[in-house]
């Protein structure tokens, strides 16, 4: 997500890192809550494609919604 950003934006955006030890750790998971933890970490997320298509008929890429976003473009002083 960052590198398109960068390449679109021309503003160089970083995402903060963390260790595996604070990723997988229960405090970690304590602070995202059990649901968002289980469907970031455990790889068993899913959604249903045709309801998503229903709240959103036209859903955009990373790109196309960073280069159209004026919210972005402010967020980023550009």
């Amino acid at each position: 997500m960052a590198d398109v950003l960068t390449q679109v934006t021309g503003v160089p955006v970083g995402t903060p890192q963390i260790t595996k030890e604070i990723f997988y750790s229960d405090a970690h998971k304590q602070a995202l809550g059990e649901e968002y933890w289980a469907a970031t970490h455990t790889s068993k997320a899913w959604r249903d494609i045709e309801a998503s298509k229903q709240v959103v008929p036209n859903p955009m890429t990373m790109e196309v919604w960073a280069r159209q976003s004026s919210e972005l473009r402010k967020l980023l002083g550009i």
